[in-house]
C-alpha cells in the first residue's frame, strides 16, 4: 500500500476526473451526464473562488478525488465550504484516502478562514454517515430541498 497524496487539478487533468466521477455516480445511481459534468470541472478549476478539487493518488495511479465548493452564510458568520463530492475507488476504500482527503481540506479551510465544513449524503449510505460522524460533522437533523432551475441560453444541458 502506497501513501495517497492529494494533488490539485488543472484544466489538463478533468479528462481523468471525469471516469472517476462516472464510477461514483454510478454506484450511487446518480444521473451522470459527460458533456455537463465536464463544463462545470473546468469552470470549478478555472475560478479558485468557486472552490477546488484534487485528485487522490496512489503510485498505481489515481483512486479517487475530492472536490470542495465555497459559499456565504449569515448563520455561519462568513464563508463555508462544501465537500461536493468525496469519492474512492472500491479497491481502495478503508486504507486512510478519505480520512487523509477530509483532514486535508479541513486544515486548508482552517487556514483560508472558511468557518464551517459542510457534507451531504444520503440517508440511505449509514457507512458514510458513520464515517463523517467519526470525523467531526454533525447532524442538525434538517433537510436540503432541491429545485433544479433551467439551463440558460448557451450552458450545457444538466
Amino acid at each position: 500500500m502506497s501513501p495517497i497524496a492529494l494533488n490539485p487539478i488543472a484544466q489538463a487533468d478533468v479528462e481523468r476526473i471525469l471516469p472517476l466521477m462516472a464510477q461514483f455516480y454510478a454506484e450511487y445511481e446518480y444521473p451522470f451526464r459527460p458533456a455537463a459534468a465536464g463544463a462545470a470541472l473546468e469552470t470549478l478549476v478555472a475560478n479558485e473562488h468557486l472552490g477546488r478539487i484534487w485528485i487522490l493518488e496512489e503510485r498505481a495511479g489515481a483512486v479517487g478525488y475530492v472536490a470542495v465548493t465555497f459559499g456565504y452564510s449569515l448563520e455561519q458568520a462568513g464563508r463555508y465550504a462544501v465537500v461536493d463530492e468525496l469519492y474512492v475507488v472500491p479497491d481502495a476504500r478503508h486504507r486512510g484516502a478519505g480520512k487523509r482527503a477530509l483532514a486535508f481540506v479541513e486544515a486548508l479551510c482552517a487556514e483560508t478562514g472558511i468557518r464551517a465544513l459542510n457534507v451531504e449524503t444520503e440517508e440511505s449510505h449509514p457507512g458514510l454517515l458513520e464515517f463523517y460522524h467519526r470525523h467531526g460533522f454533525v447532524d442538525r437533523n434538517r433537510r436540503l430541498l432541491t429545485k433544479p432551475l433551467p439551463a440558460r441560453h448557451g450552458d450545457v444541458e444538466r
